[in-house]
């Protein structure tokens, strides 16, 4: 009886130790797979910052995103105070819909002035803010005019909050075309040597109504 008593035992031991042998590599590797799942999180905050400067320079010339320890997602951009606070609600607006349900939620938009470093670059931007400066200024009694951007093809987008596209929309659209050229033939931008192959578009929804 005794005999049986100690072989039972010995196979329960030899059982158990066998068990614990095979399972050592799944315990390891449900430590590694938890290591795994935090790593991407640097990742995953780069590429939302990465969606939100995609979307910002779509719009806008000279704009850098980043974040800091403090929770802050600070927005550079390149122009001074009057051009920061003419394009500010409308760029806090954009990065609260990127950062909404998402590892930077309670992130806090902060802006700061950016001092472009660079040569041709730095050019190209400086010649930008200066129309879109001089615009801003020249069309702020259009109040249906949200802001103004350029793009790549040196096309000057002027982005409204028109919601019907009638017949007095088109009128008003042409009348703001008309003005912003007006404004760029006005001697105000002479310095830009290239002023005159600038191309006006007035849009509603992101549409081109003019």
């Amino acid at each position: 009886m005794s005999k049986r008593i100690l072989i039972t035992v010995g196979i329960f031991i030899v059982g158990i130790t066998s068990f614990n042998v095979f399972n050592i590599p799944f315990l390891f590797d449900s430590s590694r797979e938890k290591i795994e799942e935090k790593e991407p999180l640097n990742t995953i905050e780069d590429s939302i910052v990465k969606k939100l400067m995609v979307k910002l320079n779509k719009k806008y010339v000279g704009v850098d995103v980043k974040t800091t320890s403090n929770k802050e997602l600070v927005i550079q951009v390149v122009g001074d105070e009057e051009y920061l606070k003419s394009v500010q609600i409308d760029m806090e607006f954009i990065a609260k819909g990127v950062i909404k349900d998402t590892e930077l939620e309670d992130y806090i938009v902060v802006f700061k002035r950016w001092d472009w470093i660079g040569n041709t670059d730095e050019i190209i931007n400086k010649d930008h803010q200066l129309i879109l400066k001089t615009l801003m200024k020249g069309l702020r009694n259009y109040q249906i005019v949200d802001h103004i951007s350029i793009d790549t093809h040196q096309f000057i987008i002027v982005h409204t909050s028109i919601k019907d596209l009638d017949k007095n929309a088109r009128k008003v659209a042409l009348e703001i075309e008309e003005k912003a050229n007006e404004i760029l033939q006005s001697g105000k931008l002479n310095s830009i040597s290239n002023i005159d192959s600038y191309k006006i578009k007035v849009k509603m929804n992101g549409k081109v109504i003019n």
